[in-house]
């Protein structure tokens, strides 16, 4: 958690037929997580660390398992 009070990671999102996609995600609030990257077949974005509740910086995974890295700049 952040200091204020917003929260910014990885979260397990169920893919449509089954199974589960991580995502990148940030909580203002509880109950309401808010995708950091738009979700493009089975591709997954993962948060590898935040410098505020604006900025987040990780990686997306293409369909070939490499990995790109991005930085979200999230508002308020």
């Amino acid at each position: 958690m952040l200091p204020s009070g917003v929260v910014v990671g990885t979260a397990e999102m169920p893919v449509p037929g089954g199974g589960v996609v991580a995502q990148a995600v940030r909580w203002v609030r509880a109950g309401h997580p808010q995708l950091l990257a738009a979700r493009q077949g089975l591709e997954q974005s993962v948060v590898a660390g935040a410098a505020s509740a604006q900025t987040a910086v990780g990686y997306l995974t293409d369909a070939k398992g490499g990995r790109h890295p991005v930085m979200w700049r999230c508002g308020r």
